[in-house]
C-alpha cells in the first residue's frame, strides 16, 4: 500500500507537468454550523474537467467574502486513478453571537439604557438576526432579519420592525412611533446590486385629553456598482451609489422625493503588506 501511494505522488507531478489533472470530485470540510448548500452554491469549479487554479481561487474568495469564515483554503488531493479531489477547507469565524449594551444620552429626551444581540450566520444560512431594545427616556425595541440570498439568483431579503416611545420634547404629548420595513435586492454579476422596498410608519401623539395619529409609506430603492474586493483587498476600485427615498402621507396630499448620489474612487498608494489607500468621494 505504501509503495502504491508513493507511486501516485511521484506520478502526479509528471502528469501535471504535461497537463492539469482531472477533478473527479469536490469536497469541503471544517464547517460546524453553516449548511452545506451555503458553501455548495458558491463553488463554480465543475467536475470531470482539468483543474483550473484560477477558478478555485475565485471560489475561495467568494466563500471568504460571505463574511462568516475566518479563513478559506483549497487544495488538490491526488487519487490512484491520477485524478484529484478539489477540497475546500473553511474555518468559521468565532464572532457569531455579538451582545452589546450601555447607557445613552439624548439631549431632547435624557438618559436611556439599551442593549442589542446580533447573531451572524443565523440558522447556519448566512443570515443576520438582531434583537435590541432600551428603557428609560426612550422605551423601544426592534427586530431585524437579513438574508443575502434567500431565493432564486442572489435575491436578498431585509426585514425590520420596531417601536419607540418617548415624551415629546416641546408639547405635552407622548410620542409613539411604530415602524416596519421590507426590502428585496438582487446581485447582477458580482459588481452590480439593486434593492427596492418600502417603509411603513405610524406616529401617535397622545395625552389624557387627545390622540393624534399619522400614517405614511416610504417607497425606496438603491443601485450599487462596486468593483472592490471588500474583504480581501478593498484598497482599489470604484463605488457608485444611486438611491431614492420617497415619503407619501396616507392621510394628506403631501408627497416628497429625495435622490442621493455618491461616487467613490479608491487607489492603493503603497502596495505592501500594510497598504496606504487614497479615497476620493463626490456626493
Amino acid at each position: 500500500m505504501i509503495h502504491r501511494l508513493l507511486l501516485i505522488y511521484l506520478s502526479v507531478p509528471l502528469v501535471w507537468a504535461d497537463q492539469q489533472p482531472i477533478v473527479s470530485a469536490i469536497e469541503f470540510k471544517g464547517h460546524l454550523i453553516t449548511k452545506d448548500f451555503i458553501i455548495e452554491r458558491e463553488i463554480q469549479h465543475p467536475i470531470d474537467v482539468p483543474l483550473d487554479s484560477a477558478v478555485a481561487r475565485e471560489d475561495r474568495d467568494r466563500l471568504y467574502n460571505l463574511g462568516i469564515f475566518a479563513d478559506v483554503t483549497w487544495r488538490a488531493i491526488p487519487l490512484e486513478d491520477l485524478t484529484v479531489i478539489l477540497e475546500y477547507k473553511v474555518i468559521e469565524t468565532s464572532l457569531r453571537i455579538l451582545p452589546a449594551g450601555g447607557p445613552a444620552y439624548e439631549e431632547e429626551y435624557g438618559w436611556s439604557f439599551g442593549g442589542m444581540l446580533r447573531i451572524n450566520n443565523f440558522r447556519g444560512r448566512n443570515e443576520k438576526f438582531t434583537l435590541g431594545g432600551s428603557t428609560g427616556a426612550r422605551r423601544a425595541y426592534f427586530l431585524s432579519f437579513k438574508n443575502p440570498w434567500i431565493m432564486g439568483d442572489h435575491v436578498s431579503l431585509d426585514v425590520m420592525t420596531g417601536k419607540s416611545i418617548t415624551a415629546h420634547p416641546f408639547l405635552p404629548y407622548e410620542r409613539n412611533v411604530t415602524t416596519a420595513e421590507i426590502n428585496l435586492g438582487r446581485y447582477f454579476g458580482y459588481n452590480h446590486k439593486a434593492r427596492v422596498g418600502f417603509e411603513w410608519k405610524k406616529k401617535t401623539f397622545s395625552n389624557d385629553e387627545d390622540t393624534l395619529e399619522y400614517y405614511y409609506i416610504a417607497p425606496q430603492g438603491i443601485y450599487i456598482y462596486d468593483t472592490r474586493d471588500i474583504y480581501r483587498d478593498p484598497s482599489k476600485g470604484i463605488l457608485i451609489v444611486q438611491g431614492f427615498y420617497s415619503h407619501v402621507e396616507l392621510d394628506s396630499e403631501k408627497r416628497n422625493l429625495w435622490w442621493s448620489q455618491s461616487y467613490s474612487f479608491y487607489h492603493s498608494l503603497v502596495k505592501s503588506e500594510r497598504k496606504l489607500t487614497a479615497a476620493f468621494n463626490v456626493s
